[in-house]
């Protein structure tokens, strides 16, 4: 038959060239992903490789992928033969392999999967020379080297797309499976064309193997996209949470006016609060029992673990702790190791905590230095205005003449003070004083208030 025109089988490559770099979801890859143009600039890379992986005495059996880098070899060998010099074509068959052993060469699972993959390919892949004159005489077999590039650009897709992902590494061993199936139906696409090399083709046959490589994969890809939205509806279903948007508005409602407002102001709050500001991550808000701190804010290893990975994929994050002086001694000093891991893993996290300063709290977070927050100490003006707002519409809507209610008035004055930041104890002592009917009884209660929120 006549020899093959260079310049249309050139274009079919060139063409695949451009559909694969169009799948690659990474702008930076495409740029990198040519950086090697031959077999030499392979062998030198990994002979670096092997010698730094050997003095972090973490050796990986290079030689597994000997076979495949033949085939790759003689593949090559073939094209320079048919296409005149072309090296925008050969560079992705060299350079994306490179790049794949950088992305995970410090990761040995996800390295080892690298190799298996390039593997499982070599497996599949002919040896091309054997065809060399064949592809050189008939047209139709060397469109089938088309195929074959395509395949191999596949299998590069795939592994490049999952390994130039955000963050990876803390999804491999659960999502890499799904992404090694694909592997096996290239595999299998490659098995499919090697056999056009025995047989008799047409430009029909060449047409239906383009389609039903094409049609293979997408089929995949929608029954995995498929799985995957209802995967995640069910999980999304499962730990989807109970929302407090009552709850929250019935609170808001029944906030005191002009109370709360200097913490919007502290500068530890406003730092921990901006997430552009790293320079305060842990804030601890220390009160005494009642000082309203709530209102300002199984396997333990497994789930700090599990935990930890989520907030790295989810980015910048804020967890409140409140009233972790509740728990018993054993369990909050635990239950701080793990949050202060938690912080140490994830450097986009912040965490706030809410308790009393008990010693054993300030012992496990000192090692942290913690901004501290004393609530207790800022309460007085938002105590004041408690006050002030509730013994306004309590007197208002009593039987007390005005002379009574400005004595009542006075009375409470002090009442801020007494009350130590603690907000409880106001609310307590002026449940107290509304049920009184007389202003004897008023006076009694107010001029010697309770000492202490226990006596209250």
């Amino acid at each position: 038959m006549m020899a093959v025109p260079d310049s249309r089988l050139a274009e079919a490559f060139l063409n695949a060239k451009r559909d694969f770099l169009s799948t690659l979801k990474s702008p930076s890859i495409i740029e990198q992903v040519s950086t090697s143009t031959s077999i030499e600039d392979i062998n030198d890379f990994l002979h670096k490789l092997q010698t730094d992986q050997g003095n972090r005495q973490d050796l990986r059996n290079l030689r597994k992928i000997a076979s495949y880098l033949d085939r790759l070899q003689q593949f090559s060998s073939v094209i320079e033969v048919l296409i005149s010099s072309k090296p925008e074509i050969l560079a992705l068959i060299w350079g994306p392999i490179k790049l794949l052993m950088q992305m995970t060469k410090n990761v040995s699972l996800s390295f080892d999967a690298i190799l298996d993959t390039m593997v499982k390919i070599g497996d599949s892949l002919p040896y091309f020379e054997k065809y060399t004159q064949l592809f050189k005489e008939n047209e139709r077999m060397a469109d089938v080297l088309v195929l074959f590039y395509k395949d191999i650009l596949d299998s590069y897709q795939i592994t490049l797309n999952f390994f130039s992902a955000k963050r990876w590494i803390y999804i491999f061993e659960s999502v890499w499976p799904k992404h090694k199936i694909k592997i096996d139906i290239v595999s299998t696409n490659i098995d499919r064309h090697r056999r056009l090399l025995t047989e008799e083709v047409n430009l029909e046959h060449i047409k239906e193997a383009h389609e039903a490589r094409i049609t293979i994969l997408n089929d995949y890809q929608r029954n995995i996209d498929f799985q995957a939205r209802q995967d995640f509806e069910a999980v999304e279903s499962y730990i989807s949470p109970k929302f407090y948007d009552d709850e929250f508005g019935l609170l808001q409602r029944n906030i005191c006016e002009r109370t709360g407002r200097w913490l919007q102001t502290d500068q530890a709050f406003q730092k921990w609060f901006d997430i552009s500001d790293s320079s305060t991550r842990l804030v601890w808000i220390q009160g005494k029992p009642g000082a309203a701190k709530r209102n300002l804010k199984s396997n333990t290893k497994f789930a700090r673990e599990t935990l930890s990975n989520m907030l790295r994929c989810a980015g910048p994050t804020r967890i409140v702790i409140d009233g972790l002086d509740e728990l018993p001694k054993g369990e909050r000093t635990e239950t701080l190791q793990e949050l202060l891991e938690v912080l140490q893993d994830s450097n986009d996290t912040k965490i706030l905590i809410s308790s009393r300063a008990e010693k054993d709290i300030a012992t496990a977070l000192n090692k942290a230095n913690p901004d501290v927050i004393r609530v207790d100490e800022k309460n007085l003006g938002c105590i004041q205005a408690y006050v002030s707002n509730r013994s306004r519409i309590w007197l208002s809507g009593s039987d007390f003449d005005e002379q009574a209610c400005s004595e009542i008035r006075d009375l409470l004055m002090p009442l801020s003070a007494k009350a130590k930041g603690m907000f409880l104890y106001a609310r307590i002592v002026m449940d107290n004083i509304e049920m009184c009917h007389s202003l004897d009884f008023i006076q009694r209660e107010l001029r010697a208030p309770p000492e202490s929120l226990e006596e209250a």
